[in-house]
Parts: C-alpha cells; sequence; structure tokens
C-alpha cells in the first residue's frame, strides 16, 4: 500500500472514499480500502491502493464513497458456471464464498449419477438465493461472495452497492448439462427470469454488472478474470483464472 490516512468517521470519512462507480468508469488502478481502529470505533484507517490485479488486502474492507460495504454477487441459471466462479473468486481474494451446508446436502441428494459428479468443488448455494435481494443481502457476512438466482432480482436490486457477475450460457448446453446431472429439464420460466433480470440489472444505479459467458471462462480464463479485477473485482486474475479446470467443460 502506497499510501495512507487516519479518517474521522463522525465528520468527514466520506470525502475520504474512492468512488468505485468511478473507478469503473475511468479504469483508474486505485482504491481505497478502511479497517476500524480497535482503540477508537469512530475512527477509521484509510489505505489508497494503487493495483494491478492484486486489488485487496485480508484486513481491509472495499467501500463506496458514501462508506457502504460494497456487495460481491454472481448470478445465473444452474449449470453457467456461477459455482466455478464463486470457488475461482474465493481463492483468489479475501471474500469467503456463502454458503449453506444444508442446501448443499439437498442438491447433492438430487444427482442421479453417483459415477458424474456435477461440481466437484461444491455448489456454493444457500437457502435465501432465490428471495428478493433486497429481503437478505444486507444480513450477509461482509466480504462474501455469494450467489443469487435471476429470481432474485425480478422485484429490483435493492439499495446496497452490488458488484454483480451474470453469467451466459447457450440453452441446449445448459439442458444438457443439467440433464446428466438431475435427470430433468430446466423450465422455461426461469430462461425467462434470466432475461428480466438481465434487463434489471443493466438499469440498475447500485449495481456494477459484468457478464461471463461460460464457454469463454472455460477456454480462456486469463483474459476473464483480468476483466473483472479490471472492473473492480477484488481478485488475483491469475489466481482465479488457475482454479478454472477445462476438463469440466463437458457439455459443449
Amino acid at each position: 500500500m502506497d499510501g495512507s490516512a487516519d479518517v474521522d468517521s463522525k465528520t468527514d470519512h466520506r470525502s475520504c472514499f474512492y468512488d468505485i462507480a468511478r473507478h469503473n468508469k475511468r479504469h483508474k488502478h486505485d482504491c481505497v480500502y478502511v479497517k476500524r481502529s480497535d482503540s477508537d470505533p469512530h475512527r477509521f484507517r484509510c489505505h489508497r491502493h494503487s493495483h494491478g490485479d492484486h486489488c485487496w488486502h485480508p484486513d481491509y474492507l472495499l467501500v463506496t464513497a458514501g462508506g457502504e460495504v460494497m456487495r460481491y454477487i454472481v448470478c445465473g441459471l444452474h449449470r453457467t458456471g456461477t459455482s466455478a466462479l464463486v470457488r475461482a473468486i474465493s481463492e483468489a481474494s479475501t471474500l469467503t464464498a456463502y454458503t449453506d451446508a444444508d442446501v448443499e446436502a439437498v442438491i447433492r441428494s438430487r444427482e442421479i449419477n453417483p459415477t458424474y459428479n456435477p461440481n466437484p468443488a461444491g455448489y456454493f448455494s444457500h437457502g435465501a438465493m432465490f428471495s428478493p435481494i433486497a429481503d437478505w443481502i444486507a444480513d450477509t457476512p461482509d466480504n462474501s461472495a455469494m450467489k443469487a438466482a435471476p429470481e432474485a432480482f425480478l422485484h429490483g436490486t435493492g439499495s446496497e452497492p452490488l458488484m454483480v457477475i451474470l453469467t451466459d450460457r447457450p440453452a441446449e448446453q445448459i439442458e444438457a448439462s443439467f440433464a446428466a446431472a438431475f435427470g430433468f429439464d430446466v423450465p422455461d420460466h426461469r430462461y425467462q427470469a434470466r432475461a428480466q433480470a438481465q434487463a434489471i440489472l443493466e438499469q440498475a444505479t447500485n449495481v456494477v454488472l459484468s457478464i461471463v459467458d461460460f464457454a469463454e471462462l472455460i477456454d480462456t480464463p486469463d483474459r476473464v478474470f483480468a476483466s473483472l479485477a479490471a472492473s473492480g473485482w477484488p481478485i488475483d486474475s491469475a489466481a482465479a483464472a488457475a482454479t478454472i479446470d477445462p476438463a469440466l467443460y463437458r457439455n459443449r
């Protein structure tokens, strides 16, 4: 880190927070992380950090100009790379995958072929992911990377500042992968929800949206994660790309 300053949060801390939207718009390689002082809960240590791929630090939170903690969401239909993205992000940053073990167990119980493991590293799912985002996002732990189904955005994007990755994959590949894993088709209404969610996310003022194509994620992960890092995701792009196994692209 190349500079820091103490800031009194009761007076002028807002002026010291870096505007993440301006970062994404102007591609300035500069962020602010804050850590609450151990001795004074109203004081922060504000660190401005020039970065390439390493735009994060284990003791700090990436915040907006208003001092709000950014929330990190991976959204998409089943079998479109959402789990691979959550895993990659959590292993290449200080963000922690938000996962419910009970939900994971339910999904595993629905797999139909004991010799075919659809998600060797896990599904990284949780029980609220289909519910409206405004109902649960504020209650999730800071510095989490979490899934949200497209349906979570059909009632809007809430008011929390969000970094959102929306995945994309041809329907025929989704169907083949889903059938191999669970033995039935993806309902049509889910594709409709995906299209509606994209339209809503593209218009939202509290969202920085990145769309990731599944084929590009598997075939050129270095390029995909470099793009995400440039757009403001606090990841080591090389480390994230290294988690992607091309052998798992089994339904082209």
